[in-house]
């Protein structure tokens, strides 16, 4: 399965939970990358974190999910010759920004459980929810959210007023997002929406 290039560096988070799959994933499968370029782009401010003990009991989670991951893929035949057409992969499904219809969310985190099937492959999504034919993700027409525009391929994690003077970092992904306009960010709501730098509430200690 291949859903996102990931760089990998050893000093970030992505090692712990290559080798919290490894771990995991012994007696079953051997590839643990997979896994892990799902978690980033779904929880991409761990991602930016330097590896620290500190850091591996915050998101210790990541192993039981892991194991949750595994024992999915365990119950999951190999899927034979030919399954999927030419144009999918088998494997974990993604299930947030997977087609032209939900491109245009602002949320990163997405914790819906990915099920295993045939999915469209690298730069490609689903042509519509209901549709089972993958299209280049440049052909989506993505109506985004007020104040913000369509990157088909954006390679930072999208800034809220609460990361705002964090250092810019890439996120090591090439993914397609929404991305606020130039004098805006995003809010803290459950659904944030792109406002002006200046509307953001002041952070006092």
């Amino acid at each position: 399965m291949k859903v996102t290039k990931s760089y990998i560096d050893p000093s970030y988070t992505m090692y712990v939970c290559m080798a919290a799959v490894s771990l995991s994933s012994l007696l079953f499968y051997s590839n643990s990358s997979p896994f892990c370029s799902v978690l980033s782009s779904i929880f991409p401010p761990i991602f930016r974190q330097k590896f620290t003990m500190a850091t591996w009991q915050n998101y210790s989670f990541l192993l039981a999910m892991a194991l949750v991951f595994m024992a999915n893929v365990q119950s999951q035949d190999a899927p034979p010759q030919g399954r999927c057409p030419a144009d999918m992969v088998y494997g974990c499904k993604r299930v947030c920004f997977s087609n032209c219809d939900n491109l245009n969310s602002t949320r990163d985190v997405c914790i819906l459980m990915c099920p295993i099937g045939c999915d469209c492959k690298e730069g490609f999504v689903f042509k519509s929810k209901d549709s089972n034919t993958c299209v280049p993700v440049s052909a989506c027409k993505v109506s985004c959210p007020q104040h913000s525009t369509f990157i088909p391929c954006y390679t930072h994690s999208r800034k809220s007023c609460r990361t705002k003077d964090d250092p810019e970092t890439s996120s090591g992904t090439c993914s397609p997002r929404c991305v606020c306009d130039k004098g805006y960010i995003l809010s803290d709501e459950p659904d944030p929406r792109c406002i002006k730098i200046s509307e953001c509430p002041k952070i006092t200690n």
